[in-house]
């Protein structure tokens, strides 16, 4: 087989496994709220601001896990595409 399908389908399964890492990343993003006081642990209803703070915890994990997704789709995109150029290199040899 030719050396540059090899090349190509060995940077394919990298890119692959550089993406299941952000994926797995991804997966260990959770909401850490900062609550204002000790008597605010679990906010009931009766503080305001403590379910503020929750609802930023959420917000703030859920962006994160947002850009730790996009980051890992654009890797198995890349590594699609490698695959790809490596099976046609590797037909026409």
């Amino acid at each position: 087989m030719h050396f540059t399908a090899i090349t190509l389908g060995m940077l394919s399964a990298a890119a692959g496994l550089v993406a299941a890492w952000f994926w797995y990343q991804c997966s260990l993003v959770r909401p850490i709220p900062v609550w204002p006081n000790a008597a605010a642990t679990v906010p009931d209803g009766g503080d305001v601001t403590a379910l503020m703070m929750g609802g930023t915890a959420v917000l703030v994990a859920l962006t994160e896990a947002g850009r730790l997704n996009g980051i890992a789709a654009r890797w198995i995109a890349a590594s699609v595409l490698l695959g790809v150029f490596s099976n046609t290199i590797g037909c026409y040899q």
